[in-house]
């Protein structure tokens, strides 16, 4: 996940998922956590592009797993959520690799090769911070309701991510200017 050819296979396995899937009609199915209205398109969107949800076959995203929280969203929402875990959108302080320092440029990386035009890459930078809240709202709850598990991530990391909304909202316009 360090490498600019990572973060490159993991825009074109997205992509290609949303090909794929495009076809597909998801009225008449439960979907288990509603996306923003804003950002759903129709296109059934895998929601939780984190790193543990990739499989890597020579330094290449190859396959999306773990599907529980797909549903009607659109391609900006999936790519947001990929973006905000590989660029990282975060304090460098929370960086503690090679990718320290290099979120911008990882960021607009990622969107050239996400196979979006402008205006899609301009979706995807405006729906950070919505997805950033959506994806911890579901932690919170989760572990507001008693989940040991959730509740137990969360205490690790809840300063790390307040940090990162932060940054987020600190540099909206910067992730703006590079979805050019």
């Amino acid at each position: 996940m360090l490498t600019d050819a990572a973060l490159i296979s993991v825009a074109d396995l997205v992509h290609r998922y949303h090909l794929a899937a495009a076809s597909f009609d998801p009225s008449g199915y439960q979907w288990p956590r509603p996306v923003p209205a804003a950002f759903r398109t129709g296109l059934v969107s895998h929601n939780d592009v984190h790193p543990a949800n990739l499989v890597f076959r020579g330094g290449r995203a190859v396959a999306l797993i773990d599907f529980d929280l797909a549903g009607p969203g659109g391609a900006a929402w999936d790519f947001a959520a990929a973006a905000r875990l590989w660029a990282p959108l975060q304090d460098d302080q929370d960086i503690t690799d090679s990718r320290g320092g290099r979120a911008l440029e990882r960021f607009r990386i990622f969107l050239l090769a996400s196979g979006l035009d402008r205006d899609g890459r301009r979706r995807v930078a405006e729906a950070v911070v919505a997805n950033h809240d959506w994806t911890y709202a579901i932690v919170t709850e989760a572990a507001a309701a008693g989940h040991q598990g959730f509740a137990d991530h969360w205490r690790l990391i809840a300063a790390t991510a307040a940090r990162a909304r932060l940054w987020c909202q600190r540099y909206q316009r910067d992730l703006m200017t590079a979805a050019r």
